[in-house]
């Protein structure tokens, strides 16, 4: 004769899916909110980058937005190109993410020495070191900052006329795309998942969502 489970067992069987449900939901509320706080600082980054393009583009007699040590990067010139802030040596970014409408574009990294001075070699490779004071002692870079996570910044220009663009993936399930403070596809850029700023915001082709 089978015996079935007693009060006392299913009462403990209850308690312990209580506490595994809960303390799911804790790991889960806990990493939105670092993922939140992650969102906060590359929405923070964007506009202070955002403010110090236009400051160098007003203060600077002769602009040059792909820096002293690159030429004819500007995505209406030769090598039109997308600028991405994570280092060469930690990822190589594929240049099959930058084929859009027909349309390749070349890839910059900087590499990890180099990739987070003001000075022009940087992943931004523009010489916020003229500005005086310079708005930062170094580039801002995604929290994550990795490819393959989906998660880095991306910058492009063009030269004429002087538009410039720079863009972050958003990690929050409020923040990012269908999110009920969704800021991603919202801000009238040409890419749903990525916030963008700018003068242009058409500049920076659409990438492939990070993968949640």
């Amino acid at each position: 004769m089978k015996k079935g489970f007693t009060y006392i067992e299913l009462t403990i069987v209850l308690f312990l899916l209580l506490v595994i449900g809960g303390i799911v939901f804790s790991v889960i509320k806990v990493q939105e909110y670092f993922a939140r706080s992650r969102d906060i600082k590359r929405i923070n980054d964007l506009e202070v980058l955002f403010n110090a393009l236009k400051i160098y583009s007003r203060s600077t007699s002769s602009p040059d937005l792909d820096g002293p040590y690159l030429d004819f990067r500007g995505i209406d010139e030769t090598w039109a190109t997308i600028f991405i802030s994570v280092p060469l040596e930690l990822e190589t970014f594929p240049s099959s993410a930058c084929v859009y409408a027909e349309r390749s574009y070349a890839v910059f990294q900087a590499d990890k020495n180099n990739y987070l001075r003001i000075d022009g070699k940087g992943w931004l490779p523009v010489e916020f070191s003229k500005i005086n004071p310079p708005p930062f002692s170094s580039l801002p870079v995604d929290p994550i900052n990795n490819y393959s996570k989906g998660f880095y910044y991306l910058y492009a220009f063009r030269r004429n006329p002087l538009q410039f663009e720079i863009s972050a993936a958003l990690e929050s399930k409020d923040l990012r795309y269908g999110g009920k403070g969704d800021k991603v596809s919202t801000d009238n850029g040409n890419d749903p998942y990525r916030l963008e700023l700018g003068t242009n915001l058409d500049l920076i082709p659409p990438f492939a969502p990070p993968s949640f």
